[in-house]
């Protein structure tokens, strides 16, 4: 687990590439404060900040050259079943240098070129570089665990980094936001790849390779895609669901088993829900001695899971902590906006940067339960969502005109699910993106001081349209998957864990078991006692019952109580002096505050994407147009 960073270049001078590296590699100490590495040719530079997880000797020390000295790479992540692919690659002459994943990744890839990523099992995001092709691969993930951001500089080379600030450390890229970024960051909390909150830095999607290329004195670049979900046509392979839950349990096994792979002390995050709670207990069966564990806790009624972490730890035979959080943690807007870089409005980021900066004072990498729901159809959003589409099938098309009618208007805006007459429109692709929206009843959402010249991109309606095909279920779940799994919740956990030097496995990421899914009937996933069906099947047993009765909790704050409880934290917002005054309408901004504070409604969601944006414009201070690019 590490930071990288790197620079393709047709001619380069060594003031410029000096200014990069220097910069990029103290923007990413906090991801690699264990060693830190820099290698370049004529064309090409690589840096890396390294945290020691697998090999800690210096032998495993990145940027790396493989045995044919055709290929240099530098990584970030891990490739979890490296043992096994080093059994199966042509030993380099002279034998393996080092006891690493990174050493066998590229000699992997080096031998077998990129039909050699089929192979892995992983979180990465890797840069290899090819001098006798003049070519450099950057590529990312299955599903998008590990960053990737990409830029062309003013002069025209081209840049990487594992975040957006080492992209934007020297000042070589412009700082340039558009209306409509900001619009889809208000709308759904994140600007979703290949773009990014800057228009000049682009994101590498997940499950896609940038190909960068120099030759005659030019540097091109394509973007390819190297995986993807199953389509809907694949044939299914389990003739029941005891078939399938028998190969689900094998391979999440597997999958926490190869998980636990480490040269240092790892932990476990543990809410108490089902998928922190299973995992905990693969986890603790699968190393000797007692599995440490962590949770989050308030004292507001209604979100401490604290006692149901406790009982499942006791229960598994754990060591268990347990970290208590309060309202004065909105005090450090600007170091959020800081560990974030890009836009980012998810509010769970701060216990979630709270535990992870607990769990680095006793372990270097904690297994988590990330990616459960959008696995196995965990989120109440979608049986709502499914049930109002079933409504809809049955109301009259003049009533149903009439409700279409009715969502548009003004008022609805401010009524996020309110009603369900405002999503009655039968088709998921109308309606599941309505679910996911800050501002249900609105385009443009109603803070900001104009609309730009074109409407807002919205991610989310595209990538329902591409799961056509799919049964509705597995839709939302795909959608998910692609949007709001790697653009909210990886993008989360990432920058946070990271920030502290920690390393975050998520055995629910396994793409193998996101494969195995999109394969079942959705029966198999849900029943009467409530979705996650395998893994009430297979563990329901051996863990309290309580894991599997209690109502779902999300992983948040109480911020609705916290930003009422103290209202000078948005005071900012009207501040006509501040750098994102002149993108926000301030009578609208008024409007939702005191509509907020006097409790009329909860409107603390719309509230803390426009605290975290002003932040962020206080870190950035980008040029706004209302172009969209």
């Amino acid at each position: 687990m590490c930071g990288i960073f790197g620079e393709l270049c047709v001619v380069g001078a060594d003031h410029e590439r000096r200014a990069f590296a220097e910069t990029a590699a103290f923007a990413l100490r906090h991801r690699g404060p264990d060693g830190s590495g820099l290698w370049q040719d004529d064309h090409c530079q690589l840096g890396h900040q390294r945290l020691s997880i697998i090999d800690l000797s210096t032998r495993a020390a990145q940027p790396m050259l493989s045995a044919s000295r055709r290929s240099h790479l530098v990584f970030n992540g891990e490739i979890y079943n490296y043992l096994e692919l080093r059994s199966r690659i042509d030993p380099p002459v002279g034998g393996f240098r080092s006891t690493s994943d990174s050493e066998v990744l590229l000699e992997l890839l080096d031998q077998r070129g990129l039909a050699a990523l089929q192979e892995t099992i992983g979180m990465f995001a890797i840069a290899l570089w090819r001098p006798a092709d003049g070519e450099l691969w950057l590529i990312r993930d299955r599903l998008g665990k590990k960053p990737l951001y990409w830029a062309r500089t003013r002069d025209g080379r081209l840049r990487f980094a594992s975040e957006l600030g080492a992209v934007l450390a020297d000042g070589a890229v412009a700082r340039e936001t558009t209306l409509d970024r900001l619009a889809e960051y208000l709308q759904l909390g994140y600007v979703a790849a290949p773009r990014s909150g800057i228009v000049a830095v682009q994101a590498v999607p997940p499950g896609h390779v940038l190909r960068a290329r120099v030759a005659s004195g030019k540097i091109t670049e394509r973007l390819e895609r190297w995986w993807d979900l199953p389509p809907p046509t694949s044939a299914r392979k389990f003739r029941n669901s005891n078939e399938f839950n028998e190969c689900f349990d094998a391979t999440l096994r597997n999958a926490v088993e190869i998980r636990m792979r480490s040269d240092v002390p790892l932990g476990a995050f543990l809410s108490g829900g089902i998928d922190s709670s299973v995992i905990s207990l693969l986890s603790a069966q699968a190393i000797p001695g007692k599995l440490k564990t962590f949770t989050v806790d308030f004292d507001e009624a209604g979100w401490s899971e604290g006692p149901f972490a406790a009982e499942v730890a006791r229960h598994i035979g754990a060591e268990h902590e347990s970290l208590r959080l309060s309202s004065g943690s909105l005090s450090s807007l600007g170091d959020l906006a800081s560990i974030y870089g890009d836009l980012h409005g998810d509010s769970s980021a701060i216990p979630t940067v709270a535990l992870c900066r607990a769990a680095r004072e006793r372990v270097t990498v904690a297994v988590a339960g990330d990616g459960g729901d959008e696995l196995l159809g965990g989120y109440t959003r979608y049986a709502s969502t499914l049930a109002t589409a079933e409504i809809a099938r049955r109301v009259p098309a003049p009533a149903l005109a009439v409700a279409r009618r009715l969502a548009g208007r003004r008022p609805m805006a401010w009524v996020r699910g309110a009603t369900r007459v405002a999503r009655l429109f039968g088709d998921p692709d109308q309606l599941y993106p309505l679910e996911m929206r800050a501002y249900v009843g609105q385009a443009w959402p109603m803070v900001l001081s104009s609309s730009g010249s074109e409407p807002w991109r919205d991610p989310v309606g595209d990538a329902l349209r591409q799961q056509r095909g799919r049964p509705p279920l597995f839709r939302l779940m795909a959608c998910d998957a692609k949007t709001y799994l790697p653009e909210d919740i990886l993008v989360k956990v990432d920058r946070a864990s990271m920030a502290f030097g920690l390393e975050v496995r998520a055995p629910l990421l396994d793409h193998r078991l996101f494969e195995l899914v999109m394969q079942a009937a959705p029966e198999w996933l849900a029943s009467n006692e409530g979705p996650k069906r395998p893994l009430r099947q297979l563990f329901g047993a051996r863990l309290p019952s309580a894991v599997f009765r209690r109502a779902k909790m999300g992983f948040g704050v109480p911020l609705v109580d916290w930003l009422r409880r103290d209202p000078s934290q948005t005071r900012a917002l009207l501040d006509r002096a501040a750098p994102v005054a002149g993108v926000l309408n301030r009578a609208a901004v008024r409007r939702l505050l005191l509509s907020h504070h006097l409790g009329l409604r909860d409107e603390s969601l719309r509230i803390w994407r426009l605290l975290m944006l002003a932040a962020w414009f206080e870190l950035w201070r980008p040029n706004v147009t209302d172009a969209r690019r």
